[in-house]
């Protein structure tokens, strides 16, 4: 038999297969009902299929040998490669329309066994087919808890969709679309998940690549102004039931802080087992990633802010790319404090209190936003130097108040060694 007929004994045993019989000529089934059988009877199946013939079946496979490539009678027929061993199945199309069908596509099919064909000495069923639509590869090797998401976050003019994710036994899938709002290309390389504590690199493509085109992986590369790229992004199994953090890697003509574009996932499945309902502990470990990552994204529109103001005074970027630099960190500054207002404050005093202390810290910012606007005016003949300088000053003392901020962060990171009444204690050291 040709080489190209054996498939090797990894692939064969990731190729999955229901088959449902109605078995109206065997006794101990009543007449017209559907089974669902066992692998072994699959392959009782492919070893005797005059045994079934008759039989109603569903299988799940790909194809092996196109339409019209058959040399035979069955001229209007193609080989479809099926179950956990070296086995074959011939799908007599007859009348039924089909989409064009191309070497390797997955499909599922539903017919019924009229007998057999021989290839040689090989002897391979014959389903007249009565059903087929294509379907996921990935779906049949690698059965997967799916969620559809469609969770968006933003930042910088660039946004991150997770359309869905897939948990499979042997790896997590998922399935993002990156989109590119500014004016300039920007290019992306890995995303780190961490989840539990544990550092998760992604794995460039599936372990069941005979399962997917290739093309469909996000693997990084550049993504042009006002475009978009979906794909698949593959890590080693992760826990449906436990938020994680997804940090992106991506490069521009602008230089992006490590930090920028860190999210933070809530579990996909709340309601799986036990773990669905979030301890104390995870609760309290979610709200600091969420601080975590805002503060860190003020901080970068602070710097922004300041080497922006300090360039302008010294004239190496122009009024208009100020006005610009303004209006980006300011939005950015507005959605950094909007996620950490809306972070999940755990039912406790010292987290209660360190929250609204970081958000009036904040909105104090905002504050030297609206005059830093005043600064700028309305044309480079309206800049008041003296104002900006006035700004500059006041991003000093909203950093000191920042870092105030950074050992409440670590004490309640450390597990909280202050009394739960801290409120008096944290107003006084602002």
């Amino acid at each position: 038999m040709n080489n190209k007929r054996i498939i090797t004994g990894s692939l064969a045993l990731l190729l999955a297969v229901s088959l449902t019989v109605g078995c109206s000529n065997q006794s101990e089934t009543a007449s017209g009902s559907n089974v669902q059988i066992t692998q072994d009877q699959v392959n009782d199946l492919l070893k005797s299929p005059d045994k079934y013939k008759g039989s109603t079946v569903e299988l799940s496979g790909k194809v092996f040998l196109e339409p019209g490539k058959m040399t035979d009678k069955l001229t209007n027929a193609f080989v479809m490669h099926v179950g956990a061993t070296n086995s074959e199945i011939v799908v007599d199309i007859g009348d039924v329309s089909t989409e064009r069908l191309t070497m390797d596509t997955w499909i599922q099919i539903t017919g019924t066994v009229d007998g057999t064909h021989k290839l040689g000495d090989l002897t391979q069923p014959v389903i007249k087919l009565k059903e087929l639509k294509k379907v996921d590869g990935l779906s049949i090797v690698s059965p997967a808890k799916s969620f559809e998401d469609g969770s968006t976050f933003s930042k910088r003019n660039i946004s991150f969709t997770i359309n869905k994710i897939d948990y499979a036994k042997e790896e997590t899938r998922i399935h993002l679309t990156i989109k590119n709002n500014r004016a300039s290309k920007i290019g992306y390389n890995v995303a780190t998940v961490t989840q539990d504590g544990k550092q998760l690199e992604e794995t460039f493509g599936s372990q069941f690549k005979d399962a997917v085109d290739f093309k469909q992986f996000l693997a990084g590369g550049d993504i042009q102004p006002r475009s978009e790229v979906s794909g698949i992004m593959v890590y080693p199994p992760m826990d449906p039931t436990l938020p994680f953090k997804i940090a992106f890697d991506l490069y521009s003509d602008v230089m992006f802080d490590e930090d920028n574009f860190v999210f933070l996932r809530p579990a996909s499945d709340s309601k799986a087992g036990d773990k669905g309902t979030e301890d104390p502990k995870q609760q309290q470990e979610t709200f600091l990633e969420v601080m975590e990552i805002g503060i860190k994204d003020i901080a970068v529109c602070e710097a922004g802010m300041e080497q922006a103001f300090d360039d302008l005074k010294y004239k190496d970027i122009t009024y208009k790319q100020m006005k610009e630099i303004y209006a980006e960190n300011t939005t950015y500054y507005e959605q950094a404090l909007g996620d950490m207002k809306k972070a999940p404050v755990p039912d406790d005093t010292r987290y209660k209190d360190y929250h609204q202390s970081v958000i009036d810290v904040y909105e104090d910012l905002g504050d030297l936003y609206k005059k830093l606007g005043l600064a700028l005016g309305d044309s480079e003949e309206s800049l008041d130097l003296a104002l900006l300088e006035s700004c500059l000053a006041d991003i000093e003392a909203i950093n000191q108040k920042g870092r105030e901020m950074e050992d409440k962060y670590d004490d309640l990171k450390n597990g909280g060694s202050s009394s739960a009444s801290t409120s008096s204690s944290t107003k006084q050291s602002l």
